[in-house]
């Protein structure tokens, strides 16, 4: 469910991914989100990569 644009990660679909786990894993979307950007960087699907580390970022406790 990545949606790329020209210049990088669509913000707009990663701001809903990133309610849609907070409401799905309260607390623990942060380290789900995390957990999938790894996974896709050991897959080496850069453009998967990209989208869930914004989530992550989006997500992360400040």
């Amino acid at each position: 469910m990545v949606v790329i644009e020209k210049a990088g990660v669509d913000h707009i679909e990663v701001g809903r991914k990133a309610h849609e786990l907070e409401v799905r894993h309260g607390d623990g979307a942060y380290r789900y989100a995390q957990r999938l950007s790894e996974e896709a960087g050991a897959k080496e699907d850069p453009d998967d990569h990209r989208f869930w580390s914004a989530v992550a970022a989006m997500l992360r406790p400040r």
